[in-house]
């Protein structure tokens, strides 16, 4: 079956796929970077009358825009395997720009949709072997970046830190597959060069995001109870769907102003698809029934992830449309799901994961399902100097696409740091995996300016509040150059103490690369990220995963990785046992 807008195989590490999409252009050529044509700014925009100007000042001049569209275009499609998936550890804290912390996708763009990654999408030079061996990032992803402030507001927890580490919300990991929409833009922060003068040389090139995202839609494999089937699990994908017209700086086009159509694959079945059934009466119904005699597909819609949702976004309903298979004596392996955000009257953000498994009443599908359950048990610090003296954490830890975050005050090299995470508990197929992320970062003085209150970090020039389309975008090089000195004093407390990145701990990333594999280092202690299930059965293990030091690079933002250095490890144990069925 060909890859198109139309069509796709079965594939369990690429389970979903947009369909008729506008965006889904296989033959266009990547877009060129240049974002300073259409807007962006360098210092050497600003002045340089004083040291201040010269050294810091002029700096911010690559913020005011921070991001332009590219050619005007507004919203704009992606998809393809997630390379890094986390919340960053910095940003520019004026509430303007950013409400929270960016999530940022890194998006390895699949066919049809490579041209949106443009050609300023490069890494800098390789960075000192002696130091660093390696980017965190990739040359051949782009980031989908979305303000965690903007869009979901969380109980119980440090401001604005986003609804994924409230409930549920089945939020991608790396090495997933997902599908993304929102302003395409580039990022004038991140210039090639500094040069935008074409007789001087060569002009910098901009890297092209998706920033701020509008939706999100991505998939796991996992057992779900049906009603249907009683108590047992059975196999079964869950394909997560998110949107909102809230996404940062610039909020995205209204939440209704298109559907989306999306091929998910189903969980593959050994029994074969009803060929006829058997018409007869019961006692407890009189008339003629229909018995179903072999498996048929089973569907729940959950909204409850995302109840902040206003309106009457919640009472929107996917449409279900099985593939039949060409072969009829085989059950489909595929279905049409389709999200009518058009019905959207009111509400400013829509959620829901929609599971999709058999009907099961042997049990056969059931005895393939195992329980799992991961205890967090605490990190161990090691010895990089993240800060002078005690260091502040802010640790996010993600699980099957369940997240958590836990601060730490007074945090000492050489320490455990007890994690208090819930046991997480899910049900996965014998042949299914356990994927865990984990990465945060060290908060300094950029840390604290964002959990100022919003009127201490909103930007004002002449007492009133600045617009970004009003005031940061048109060309005026007095005003920008008042506001530039405006944001630099706003700002003066957090010089030269931004936020440290964390190490970053990913599935199929780290010196065990390798996917499924499994290695004992003895004590009952596993290393191994993402965990085969086959290779726990049923058993308790515990485990340990390693965080190597990572560092930001100064021009490009890029992290850079020591895999020579341990930042700190994460201890956990996993406990798996069958589903008992008669």
């Amino acid at each position: 079956m060909p890859w198109d807008n139309e069509h796709k195989d079965w594939d369990y590490h690429k389970p979903l796929h947009r369909i008729n999409s506008p965006c889904w252009m296989p033959g266009r050529a990547r877009v060129s970077g240049e974002g300073y044509a259409l807007g962006c700014r360098a210092p050497s925009d600003g002045e340089d009358d004083t040291v201040l100007d010269y050294f810091i000042f002029r700096k911010l001049m690559r913020t005011l825009p921070g991001w332009v569209a590219v050619h005007g275009e507004a919203e704009t499609e992606v998809e393809g395997e997630l390379y890094r998936s986390f919340q960053t550890w910095t940003d520019v804290p004026v509430w303007q720009w950013h409400q929270w912390y960016d999530w940022n996708f890194h998006v390895i763009p699949a066919p049809g949709y490579q041209y949106v990654r443009g050609l300023g999408n490069i890494l800098p030079p390789p960075p000192d072997k002696d130091k660093h061996e390696r980017f965190v990032g990739s040359p051949d992803a782009m980031e989908c970046e979305w303000d965690c402030g903007a869009f979901a507001k969380t109980k119980g927890l440090r401001p604005n830190v986003g609804g994924m580490f409230s409930s549920d919300w089945a939020w991608p990991l790396t090495g997933q597959y997902a599908w993304i929409a929102g302003r395409w833009i580039y990022d004038c922060g991140h210039a090639s060069s500094e040069n935008k003068d074409p007789k001087q040389g060569q002009v910098g090139l901009m890297r092209t995001e998706i920033h701020p995202c509008k939706a999100l839609a991505s998939a796991r494999w996992e057992a779900v109870n049906f009603p249907e089937n009683g108590k047992r699990y059975v196999p079964a994908i869950q394909f997560m769907f998110f949107a909102s017209e809230k996404g940062g700086y610039k909020n995205p086009n209204h939440l209704n102003a298109s559907d989306y159509e999306f091929i998910v694959d189903l969980p593959r079945t050994g029994k074969a698809a009803p060929i006829s059934s058997r018409i007869g009466a019961t006692p407890e119904f009189p008339l003629n029934t229909v018995v179903l005699r072999t498996p048929h597909l089973l569907h729940k819609f959950d909204y409850s992830p995302f109840s902040g949702a206003a309106g009457d976004a919640a009472s929107v309903v996917p449409v279900i449309e099985p593939i039949l298979p060409d072969d009829p004596g085989t059950p489909p392996e595929q279905v049409k799901i389709k999200i009518p955000l058009s019905q959207v009257k009111s509400g400013d953000y829509f959620g829901v994961i929609v599971s999709l498994g058999w009907y099961d009443p042997d049990g056969s599908e059931a005895r393939k399902v195992m329980h799992c359950q991961v205890k967090l048990d605490h990190l161990f610090k090691g010895s990089v100097d993240h800060d002078t003296f005690s260091e502040e954490w802010m640790i996010k830890i993600g699980v099957n696409g369940r997240w958590f975050t836990q601060y730490f005050d007074g945090v000492r090299n050489n320490t455990s740091l007890k994690l208090n995470a819930q046991v997480i508990d899910f049900w996965l197929s014998e042949d299914d995996f356990i994927y865990v992320s984990s990465h945060g970062a060290e908060m300094d003085l950029v840390g604290d300016f964002f959990e100022r209150a919003r009127n201490d970090r909103t930007l004002t020039l002449d007492d009133k509040v600045i617009d970004w389309d009003k005031d940061v975008v048109p060309w005026n090089q007095a005003k920008l150059w008042r506001l530039c000195r405006r944001m630099g004093w706003m700002m003066a407390s957090t010089f030269k103490d931004e936020n440290d990145p964390l190490g970053i701990i990913d599935p199929g990333h780290g010196r065990i690369g390798n996917k499924n594999q499994l290695q004992d280092v003895g004590n009952g202690v596993f290393l191994g990220n993402p965990i085969k299930l086959k290779s726990v059965k049923d058993s308790t293990l515990k485990y340990s995963l390693i965080a190597y030091s990572t560092e930001a690079d100064d021009l490009s933002a890029e992290l850079l990785e020591s895999t020579f250095i341990v930042d700190y490890t994460l201890n956990f144990s996993v406990d798996v046992k069958r589903q008992q069925v008669p």
